[in-house]
């Protein structure tokens, strides 16, 4: 077994929404279990839909949640780490996302609230197999909540979160991470709490060397995962900035990459 541990990303790596993972990986990531692998989904998805992939799945174990902000035990219901935006900057970014008109959802106290209703915030609900609620003025939500915000998200075409992109990174100049998730969603998170933070926190509690350890993702917000220091393996289909600093580029996702990268190097 070259690795002890494998972490991977979900939506483009490892299953498809709104839950589902191929029953021939399902069956590898098992069968690296048994051989005492550890096998953790690291996922941008708030816990509800997460979980409920897990479970439809007889998944045990760890399981990393909203990019790495929160951290659960899942077999005994413990939260082993938590992070995220205080209400002031995320009062600040969500200033930053609501200007023309854009479509803005935010995960805070474990719960997703959206600026509007659209097909965009639709077709994110049914993806991510959950319920949100609209709030208007999320500014205002913030305020009341006083909490933890675990991520920040805005949807709009492609071309135009590129360039949104690029005016954030410049302004924030990593105060905030910027990343996208597929084509439609741009998301920004406490940097503090990516999912490089998330390897190598349960690389620690595994007592598992990060040489030892193989990381797999197919989008920009799976950047901090591929170099933690992990071996990391980015999807063949996932974005070109991805396949740049992966130390690999496997099969596309059509074939099953965590299954085809567990038979290779662990099975």
């Amino acid at each position: 077994m070259k690795f002890k541990f494998v972490i991977s990303d979900f939506d483009g790596t490892l299953g498809v929404s709104p839950g589902i993972i191929n029953d021939v990986t399902v069956k590898a990531i098992k069968e690296y279990q048994q051989k005492g692998g550890k096998f953790v989904i690291c996922t941008g998805r708030m816990y509800d839909s997460a979980i409920r992939i897990c479970q439809r799945h007889n998944l045990g174990g760890d399981l990393v949640c909203y990019q790495g902000a929160t951290i659960y035990d899942i077999d005994k219901n413990e939260v082993l780490f938590s992070g995220g935006l205080t209400p002031e900057e995320s009062i600040e970014i969500v200033n930053d996302l609501v200007k023309n008109d854009r479509t803005v959802l935010i995960d805070i106290d474990s719960k997703l609230y959206f600026n509007k209703v659209n097909f965009y915030t639709t077709g994110y609900c049914t993806r991510s197999d959950i319920k949100g609620e609209c709030r208007e003025d999320l500014v205002k939500l913030i305020k009341e909540k006083n909490g933890v915000t675990q991520k920040i998200m805005c949807m709009n075409e492609e071309k135009n979160l590129r360039k949104l992109l690029k005016e954030l990174k410049d302004k924030y100049q990593g105060k905030y991470e910027v990343n996208m998730s597929g084509d439609y969603l741009l998301e920004v998170i406490n940097p503090a709490c990516d999912k490089g933070h998330a390897v190598k926190f349960l690389a620690k509690r595994y007592g598992i060397d990060l040489k030892d350890t193989m990381a797999i993702g197919d989008s920009l917000n799976d950047k901090g995962l591929l170099t933690s220091g992990a071996y990391g393996v980015c999807v063949g289909d996932g974005f070109p900035e991805l396949k740049e600093v992966a130390d690999e580029v496997t099969v596309p996702f059509k074939e099953n990459p965590v299954e085809y990268l567990l038979r290779k190097y662990c099975l």
